[in-house]
């Protein structure tokens, strides 16, 4: 009996071991399930014999230890054991077709597991070789994206900048074009304005000529030797009021020409580098005779050193030129002009301080402007130019009350950036 459970374990292990990498897991434990079943109903059937042998065994010795039973008895038992046995066999049998029959079904699970599974495999190969064409269909449809990427790329970018150079060609040409008309209408105003100075320098020429005769006119009448009549001599008298208006009205105006002439001269900056020593040196020179006539005292700003400063000289020494004029035209004998300086790196200022009338608070506001005040005559033009230049060398001016006038102060920048040709030490 004991020898049968272990070959039947034996079996089962053996039966569990190939069974196993075919039927997967469901199908295993449907498996194992009929193997035990099929266990417990072959142990129960061997237990029954073994039980039916023992008491077979039993009997025998009971029945050699009876004497007095029939033969006929003993066949009857005999009959009826097997029977038992026959029942016996019979359940044994059903339980061999059992497992036989799960046997066959295993070999059919492992069958339909092994063509499913050679299936599942030719799938996964289909599939393999479908993405692998997928994969070579994306990296090639990728390379020619990335083509025409590069090709719209460099498309856009050669539009782009054809339409950066068409822009900048025009603007290019629309601010010549604006330069061309801004210099034709300026040579035609500079013509204009060189044609009436002419004539106002004529007339400025005539009306002195005439001054002066009628003044040798009126020597000789006074002396008795003038050979006009009473009443010529007293017409010309009249009219040499109107000849004087006339006189300095034409040199009004020829300061306002020159004025304007040089602000049509003037009109972009050359940046170079200062010296300071020489700039005042010329601008003393240039106001020395007008500072005589006047007896108008000037303080100049200078120093042994100046640190280096780009700007403009020309139009720098125009500002400057047209503040010490307007100083000088509007103080009388014996006013001061003091001009001092803060020279600095990155800019200098430079402040005139003289002691004409102040100018009115109303008038101060509008200074700049030209002509906004008939009384300043050319003295408007002039400020209007120190302004417009001061602007064009990205500076400001401004004027103040003083303690004994006005204050004009002029804060220009130093260029260094924008310095043109051999930078000169001062």
């Amino acid at each position: 009996m004991e020898d049968i459970r272990k070959k039947f374990e034996q079996l089962k292990a053996l039966l569990v071991q190939r069974a196993s990498p075919v039927l997967g897991d469901a199908l295993m434990k449907t498996f194992l399930s009929a193997l035990e079943e099929y266990q417990r109903s072959l142990v129960s059937a061997l237990e029954q014999e073994a039980q039916r042998m023992a008491s077979l065994k039993e009997e025998n010795n009971i029945l050699r230890g009876i004497a007095g039973v029939s033969e006929a008895e003993i066949r009857a038992k005999l009959i009826e054991q097997g029977e038992e046995l026959r029942f016996l066999r019979e359940q044994l049998i059903g339980s061999k077709k059992k497992l036989e029959g799960s046997v066959q079904q295993n070999g059919e699970l492992r069958l339909s597991l092994e063509q499913s599974k050679a299936e599942l495999l030719q799938s996964h190969r289909l599939r393999e070789n479908e993405q692998k064409k997928f994969q070579e269909s994306l990296a090639s449809l990728t390379r020619e994206m990335e083509k025409l990427s590069l090709a719209v790329r460099e498309k856009q970018q050669k539009l782009d900048f054809a339409r950066e150079q068409d822009r900048q060609q025009a603007v290019i040409e629309r601010e010549q074009a604006e330069v061309d008309i801004r210099r034709e209408v300026d040579n035609e105003l500079r013509s204009v304005v060189n044609r009436l100075r002419t004539l106002c320098g004529t007339i400025v020429g005539t009306s002195q000529f005439c001054i002066e005769r009628w003044g040798r006119i009126r020597a000789d009448a006074s002396a008795g030797q003038s050979k006009l009549p009473k009443e010529d001599i007293s017409l010309l008298s009249e009219s040499l009021p109107d000849l004087d208006l006339i006189f300095n009205s034409s040199q009004e105006i020829v300061k306002i020409m020159d004025s304007y002439l040089q602000m049509l001269d003037l009109t972009t900056p050359n940046f170079t580098a200062l010296n300071w020593l020489l700039f005042w040196q010329e601008l003393r020179k240039k106001f020395s005779e007008g500072r005589s006539r006047n007896r108008v005292r000037i303080t100049w700003p200078i120093q042994k050193e100046y640190p280096l400063f780009v700007s403009d000289q020309r139009m720098l020494a125009e500002v400057f030129a047209a503040l010490i004029q307007t100083a000088l035209d509007a103080m009388k004998e014996g006013g001061t002009l003091d001009i001092t300086g803060q020279f600095a790196l990155d800019r200098t200022v430079i402040r005139f301080a003289d002691t004409a009338p102040l100018i009115k608070p109303e008038a101060r506001d509008k200074i700049f402007v030209p002509f906004a005040d008939v009384n300043f005559g050319h003295r408007g033009l002039d400020l209007h130019k120190a302004w417009r230049l001061t602007v064009k060398l990205g500076g400001t001016i401004t004027c103040e009350p003083g303690k004994t006038g006005n204050i004009f102060t002029v804060d220009i920048p130093c260029q260094k950036e924008n310095l043109n040709g051999a930078v000169l030490l001062s």
